[in-house]
């Protein structure tokens, strides 16, 4: 696959930090370049650069959360509401909140945000207020690098996928990390199961408090600037790995089943997703993703679809990181699908597939 030319903005050095050209960092060279103007004369340049790329990391331009937030609505507007997120956090005004607020221990594996949405966030961005010297990372990966790769080595595992999707089950129970009254926002079960039928999400009340949801969803999108196939579902997150990570980090009691954890992901049909695999794909993204320490006033914009992200464990409590997404990936419209006689076509683009090559 081509590589994209690196951009160039004005009075800004751009460096490339990954194989690939993935992961830009912009440093800017003069004060101005924090101004609200200079992201509206680079709006065009910095989304280019998002859907290209994947990753841009923004050091020395002199925001606050408030001009972050600014600059966002500027790149884009279409804001995201942050309900219904896996992990705790904190609304902080209008659409920003804080970033994850799991236990400084946890080790977050890379990840998708929200892939279990029918329409996921698109755009990712996180402004560093108070880092933790030394750790505290936001690790990124390329997706469509790991996709080539998964073609490569693991071809009918990922025309399951293609056949079958993925079905995530969630609990919420006494093991989950937040209840469904917290995830939603709200106390009504009226309220929440009308957001999850609006949402495509089945579910079941196993007790008056334990709701279970299955949601299936494509696995396999196609992007559609390098037209690469991308494996969405987060495998690391919706694992009992990471279950039990959590548990012995919070000194919880781990659930005693796999039908009472909190995350976990199947194949659309209910069959288990070979663990061999799964241990691969974690061991690959640790050995390709790249981070850039953070600075305070540093911010960073990622493409969902493009970049897997996650968070390193940190030592500084006082660490404080906020988050805001825009956009929206619709999965249907993105998904690849297996056609009679095993040809595969991307939905978004409504081509045959031998010009998707």
């Amino acid at each position: 696959m081509a590589m994209p030319q690196t951009p160039t903005f004005t009075d800004t050095e751009v460096t490339v930090c990954s194989e690939g050209d993935f992961l830009l960092l912009l440093r800017a060279q003069r004060p101005g370049c924090g101004s609200l103007d200079w992201f509206r004369e680079h709006r065009q340049a910095v989304m280019a650069a998002l859907d290209h790329h994947g990753a841009v990391f923004f050091r020395g331009f002199g925001t606050d959360t408030r001009q972050f937030q600014d600059a966002l609505d500027i790149l884009k507007p279409e804001r995201y509401d942050m309900i219904d997120i896996v992990t705790p956090r904190s609304h902080v005004r209008d659409t920003l909140y804080t970033s994850t607020q799991a236990h400084p221990a946890i080790d977050i594996p890379q990840h998708q945000e929200m892939p279990y949405r029918t329409h996921p966030p698109w755009y990712l961005g996180f402004y560093c207020e108070v880092p933790s010297e030394g750790d505290g990372f936001t690790p990124v990966h390329d997706q469509r690098r790991l996709g080539r790769t998964i073609r490569r080595l693991f071809p009918a595992v990922l025309d399951r996928f293609i056949e079958l999707g993925v079905r995530y089950v969630r609990n919420f129970n006494q093991y989950s990390f937040k209840s469904w009254q917290t995830c939603w926002e709200t106390t009504s079960r009226a309220e929440v199961e009308a957001r999850l039928r609006k949402d495509d999400t089945e579910f079941e009340w196993v007790d008056d408090d334990w709701l279970r949801t299955f949601q299936r969803r494509p696995a396999v999108l196609r992007d559609p600037v390098s037209k690469a196939e991308i494996l969405f579902p987060s495998f690391g997150i919706f694992h009992l790995t990471f279950i039990k990570h959590i548990a012995e980090k919070m000194g919880l009691t781990p659930p005693p089943s796999e039908a009472e954890q909190a995350l976990g992901c199947q194949f659309g049909n209910g069959s288990p997703i070979p663990e061999d695999f799964i241990a691969w794909i974690h061991q690959e993204v640790v050995r390709t993703k790249v981070s850039i320490p953070w600075q305070p006033g540093d911010f960073f914009l990622m493409s969902n679809l493009i970049a897997g992200h996650g968070r390193t464990p940190y030592s500084n409590l006082k660490r404080t990181l906020h988050a805001s997404f825009r956009g929206r990936i619709d999965l249907g419209a993105l998904e690849v699908a297996r056609v009679p006689g095993g040809h595969e076509v991307a939905r978004e683009l409504g081509r045959p597939a031998n010009e998707l090559a």
